[in-house]
């Protein structure tokens, strides 16, 4: 489902810099920027990297179903979905070149985000269809935190905008256990 989410916000933010930049390749990649080794990722060079810097649980009420299901005389009941939220870190990863150029391809990006800050099955009917909508927000960082979360990626500081994607769902496949439905009794004042 993660995979998903980010490699969805990676194909549109792709298919929005081919357009607008008249590129042939992917601008976008789904990446770390450091390995464990300490060392660059190659993948993510001179590219836009999309990278998961933390998951949580969404803690706002969601108005949904109790997850049961009727089957015949018995109903099926499994676990409830778990809503997360998604950190997701936009960075302009381009070591070499002009740095006015790193910009122009984050502002870019950033503008395609502002523009299109919600997925559904609406405006995005190719979207996997285990994702029910993604909704992004921009985050702001303190300049402390923002030093923290690059310290914690190893990395030196790139120019970059972290975004909250919201509404990532998981729900359980399988079925937790069958209950029996209990028939409403024809029994008392009133009843033949």
């Amino acid at each position: 489902m993660i995979q998903a989410a980010l490699g969805y916000l990676a194909f549109s933010l792709n298919q929005h810099m081919k357009r607008v930049h008249g590129s042939s390749e992917d601008m976008a990649v789904i990446s770390h920027l450091v390995g464990l080794d300490g060392v660059p990722a190659q993948r993510a060079e001179n590219r836009l990297v999309l990278s998961l810097v933390n998951v949580e649980r969404d803690s706002v009420p969601q108005v949904r179903a109790d997850g049961v299901a009727s089957i015949s005389a018995m109903r099926a009941k499994s676990s409830p979905p778990l809503f997360l939220n998604l950190h997701v870190l936009l960075v302009a990863n381009f070591g070499t070149g002009n740095y006015g150029d790193f910009l122009r391809h984050l502002s870019s990006a950033i503008g395609f985000f502002q523009r299109h800050p919600l997925f559904d099955r609406e405006t995005a009917p190719d979207m996997d269809s285990h994702l029910e909508r993604l909704v992004l927000e921009p985050e702001n960082l303190s300049i402390s935190e923002l030093s923290n979360l690059w310290g914690i990626l190893g990395g030196k500081y790139l120019p970059s905008i972290l975004y909250k994607v919201r509404m990532v769902t998981f729900t359980a496949d399988d079925l937790v256990d069958l209950v029996p439905e209990i028939a409403a009794s024809r029994t008392g004042v009133g009843a033949e």
